[in-house]
């Protein structure tokens, strides 16, 4: 049987450049956008696998807290 695993993605920041291919019928069309991020969430079946927020000084890499021990030092 096939297997689905639920994932989802959220980001936050600004486009800094897009550029784009030929428009045109039965055209191929590879669009390349360069961002800015500020903050960016993944997730698989409700679990967070990375999370980076610039703002807040959170930054979850393979489900691992890497600012949690400097929180708790300057709490």
């Amino acid at each position: 049987g096939t297997s689905w695993e639920r994932k989802r993605s959220k980001i936050k920041g600004k486009r800094i450049k897009t550029g784009g291919g030929d428009l045109g019928k039965a055209v191929k069309n590879e669009t390349e956008v360069e961002l800015s991020l500020t903050y960016y969430k993944e997730e698989i079946e409700g679990k967070v696998i990375h999370e980076i927020d610039v703002y807040n000084k959170v930054a979850i890499v393979n489900g691992k807290d890497l600012y949690e021990k400097v929180r708790s030092i300057l709490s």
